[in-house]
């Protein structure tokens, strides 16, 4: 009989290699998984992605890097402050000034498309 349930963190060595296909996990996932008795025949992995944007900068500093540089290092500060890998940022093909600062980032654009689900109903407290 199959069971549902998310895993705790010291229960994440018991994924198959196969199911997370190189991908790392931090303490900062969770993971719900379908459990066959002890093993995993099933997993949806959950993360933070702390969304970065917008970006604004008065226009008579927007020749500055410093001015953007420094940005960046407070972004940076509160991503490893709250543990997490990244960030991610949309950026409108229509908006070419900052698809030039995410690259002189060293950001990546991502393949695929970006969906987003909004939860309707009332958020449950987290499992204890």
């Amino acid at each position: 009989m199959l069971t549902f349930r998310e895993l705790e963190q010291d229960e994440f060595k018991n994924i198959p290699a196969e199911a997370l296909g190189g991908y790392e996990l931090s303490p900062s996932h969770r993971v719900t998984a379908a459990l066959d008795g002890d093993d995993v025949v099933g997993i949806w992995v959950t993360a933070y992605a702390l969304h970065a944007e917008p970006i604004w900068i008065r226009p008579d500093f927007r020749g500055h890097p410093v001015v953007i540089r420094r940005l960046w290092d407070g972004v940076k500060g509160i991503v490893k402050h709250m543990g997490l890998g990244g960030v991610v940022g949309v950026i409108p093909d229509d908006v070419p000034e900052d698809k030039r600062i995410a690259e002189w980032l060293d950001a990546k654009p991502l393949p695929g498309k970006i969906y987003l689900w909004l939860e309707k109903e009332k958020p449950c407290p987290p499992p204890s």
